[in-house]
């Protein structure tokens, strides 16, 4: 697939803290503008959340994207955990996977970063500079066998001080280091500060985090659509069980 025929998805386009359909729409086109052909906001699930509020956020928030779908746009639903243990994790986990087209967690800790690396839950393993552990060979293997994927959100990265700067990226290397190699799939996403293009946000990986930048590239495109797509279906119970499809059953 060549470069201008690539289907970029910016993972991470935006932080939701409320149900909003305007900021949905606003999200969608800014990302559509600067080259994406799919983004998908973040709904943030963090400590001070009960889980009652959670499920009725998470519910609104799909009845909204569902609705956006019906009319052409191609905007998705992430949940994202942020700040939570484990513990928490498994409580909140069930309420709302069925809602999701996506879900990452950050890895803030050696458990969490295991956890998130294992349970079949999660898509995404996010990592934040300064913070998230080295992941264990383990921890690959895992994330290789679920066909996961491993995160950067650019937003996470940038700081006035050039000092902390240069830590946060060489953190970052430091974490992601012969991903390349070993065929991880690496998500470089927005963030919450404004909506990169994907090609700066490739160029960046490649130049800066020292990563293949074409296999970058066909991580936010084409294996980050089939995960979608496979979700999707789950979700629709077109794809009751792993590697079983139902024929003719739409939702």
């Amino acid at each position: 697939m060549s470069s201008r025929k690539r289907r970029y998805h910016d993972v991470f386009c935006g932080r939701i803290e409320t149900p909003s359909r305007e900021v949905l729409e606003n999200l969608y086109m800014h990302a559509k503008e600067v080259g994406y052909y799919a983004c998908i906001p973040s709904f943030c699930i963090t400590p001070k959340l009960d889980t009652k509020t959670l499920q009725d956020a998470v519910v609104k928030l799909r009845s909204m994207i569902d609705d956006l779908q019906s009319v052409g746009y191609r905007v998705y639903l992430r949940c994202h955990f942020t700040g939570l243990g484990q513990v928490e994790m498994k409580k909140m986990l069930p309420r709302i996977r069925g809602y999701c087209d996506l879900v990452s967690v950050e890895a803030i800790s050696r458990e969490i970063a295991a956890f998130s690396s294992r349970d079949r839950r999660v898509d995404i393993v996010t990592m934040q500079p300064l913070i998230s552990p080295k992941l264990y060979k383990g921890d690959i293997e895992y994330i290789l066998r679920y066909g996961k994927f491993v995160e950067v959100i650019a937003s996470s990265l940038l700081a006035e001080d050039a000092q902390v700067l240069a830590k946060n990226i060489s953190s970052i290397r430091s974490l992601l280091s012969n991903f390349s190699r070993k065929k991880v799939p690496v998500l470089i996403s927005s963030g919450d500060k404004g909506i990169k293009d994907p090609r700066s946000l490739i160029a960046f990986a490649e130049l800066v985090l020292n990563l293949d930048g074409t296999f970058v590239a066909t991580s936010i495109s084409k294996i980050i659509e089939q995960r979608l797509n496979e979700n999707v279906e789950k979700r629709l119970g077109i794809r009751p069980v792993e590697g079983v499809r139902v024929e003719g059953k739409a939702g």
